[in-house]
């Protein structure tokens, strides 16, 4: 019977009959993880930052091989505006777990509204560095950030259906992710 290699962290730590069951494959590598004592406990607000971070580094993937020099390349302008967009909607939702809130939707700014004091705070005190450092000349203050930017993720999935015309402020996209990112990192914990 054919096997697959159970790999944590890139190194292979077993392996696992090829069922032809994915569902099943799958539980059989998660049972042999925890088998082995490598499994560790991730919060929901860890989960959700790890996957903010991954659509976070698709899209300065996209910024970096088509938009970066202001010369657009069609074809990496929608897949960057939706990696980008989601991962602001995760990082407000990475937000909102780590201070137990359950929110759901893709409207930013009603992600946002009901954080905490400290952390809007937070926000409001970092974006502006960022604002600065990535030359977004249409940032007013964080919350206002937001809601520019909130509705892309749902609008750019299917340009192709729709022939309106549609704008994205990227320079003020990378400044939000990168204030997220950062306020994220100060109150989510690393997974070791």
């Amino acid at each position: 019977m054919a096997t697959y290699e159970v790999k944590l962290n890139g190194i292979v730590v077993g392996a696992i009959p090829n069922t032809g069951n994915q569902m099943v494959d799958v539980a059989a590598g998660q049972k042999l993880i925890k088998d082995l004592g490598l499994h560790k406990e991730v919060s929901k607000a860890q989960q959700a930052m790890g996957q903010a971070r991954a659509f976070a580094d698709t899209a300065a993937q996209l910024y970096e091989r088509g938009l970066k020099m202001g010369a657009i390349v069609p074809t990496t302008l929608v897949p960057f505006v939706v990696n980008s967009a989601f991962a602001i909607e995760l990082y407000l939702k990475t937000l909102s777990e780590a201070h137990g809130l359950n929110t759901r939707g893709h409207v930013f700014v009603r992600i946002f509204d009901p954080l905490p004091a400290d952390t809007r705070d937070r926000l409001e005190a970092l974006a502006p560095q960022f604002a600065q450092q990535y030359k977004a000349k249409t940032f007013v203050n964080f919350r206002a950030a937001l809601a520019t930017l909130e509705g892309a993720f749902v609008a750019w999935r299917y340009l192709y259906e729709d022939d309106r015309p549609l704008t994205y402020d990227v320079p003020l996209a990378i400044a939000v992710l990168a204030t997220l990112h950062e306020r994220c990192r100060e109150v989510v914990p690393v997974i070791a």
